[in-house]
């Protein structure tokens, strides 16, 4: 694929017009914040496309952000069931649960990953088979007990197009990537989806929340070359992967609000645009208007059937 051609695919992606979140403000650690928000960390995030067909793949990064004594592991309080004690903790490893949706909303695959504390991981989202270097590259080894298939994974899809839901679920009293399995007892607590849900004394020092993501839209076919998607916090269900909005996320972009989207589409260079807008659900169309850069503007309408 020419290379001009692929930066300018997804010159622009609004990840969400309408995931209601009604009149509620935002509150919490970024309270009073306006806009859209991609960089935070979050409980859920959701990479709003993937591309996964024979000269482009999706690769989604994952980061355990969790705590506050550096790369060493966080610093916790964590409430035990026992007589409602706290148990002070220097783990930090949190369970991370994926789900993939086609652009139908119909899920196609979920599973769990464990991340120690500022451990990344990686989610490959391709067509072709999982390569012997693939293979290889899961198998290293991150610890006693972990290789890197604790954390990463590659997924060979028959579905083109949909998008990804991540949440943040547990953390646990280990802080190597085993999310409990080597600790004389396991104390987790769960995680909540949004941001004023989880009593601050449960955690030690200021406020840290567990989950970064990144994904980048990969040309296969001649040569690494990558055009980045925009990564939203969401509120994202535990059980079912689903995606709303509401008080904590910060990604999405309330009903009723106007999105600005920057676009090329210039035959001189092969400049193509393709811009994404979310809904909550399915609908026969919606309006907009394209500003030319000579101050034209023309009224559109666009199906939104998927």
């Amino acid at each position: 694929m020419d290379g001009r051609k692929f930066t300018a695919t997804l010159v622009a992606l609004v990840a969400g017009i309408v995931l209601s979140a009604g009149s509620a403000p935002a509150a919490g650690p970024y309270s009073g914040t306006a806009g859209y928000l991609q960089g935070d960390p979050a409980p859920g995030k959701l990479i709003p496309y993937f591309l996964a067909n024979d000269t482009t793949s999706t690769i989604i990064g994952i980061e355990n952000t969790i705590g506050n004594a550096g790369p060493f592991g966080a610093e916790l309080d964590i409430p035990t069931p026992i007589n409602n004690t706290f148990v002070h903790i220097a783990g930090g490893d949190i369970s991370v649960h994926i789900h993939i949706f086609d652009k139908f909303s119909d899920e196609i695959l979920n599973f769990t990953k464990c991340y120690s504390p500022y451990d990344f991981g990686y989610i490959v989202l391709q067509k072709g088979a999982v390569s012997s270097a693939q293979n290889a590259d899961l198998d290293f080894p991150t610890g006693p007990n972990a290789t890197r298939r604790n954390k990463s994974q590659v997924v060979v899809l028959s579905t083109t197009e949909g998008y990804v839901s991540i949440r943040a679920t547990r953390v646990y009293a280990t802080g190597n990537g085993t999310c409990g399995s080597e600790s004389q007892f396991t104390v987790s607590v769960d995680i909540p989806d949004a941001y004023d849900l989880l009593p601050v004394s449960v955690w030690r020092g200021p406020l840290s929340w567990p989950l970064a993501t990144w994904a980048i839209l990969a040309d296969v076919s001649s040569g690494f070359f990558a055009t980045e998607i925009p990564t939203a916090t969401a509120r994202v269900d535990e059980g079912s992967g689903r995606v709303r909005g509401g008080i904590g996320a910060f990604g999405l972009i309330p009903e009723g609000n106007e999105v600005i989207s920057r676009y090329d589409a210039n035959p001189f260079n092969q400049s193509v645009s393709r811009i994404f807008t979310w809904f909550t659900s399915n609908s026969n169309s919606t309006l907009g208007f394209l500003d030319c850069e000579d101050e034209a503007e023309i009224s559109t309408s666009f199906p939104v059937p998927d």
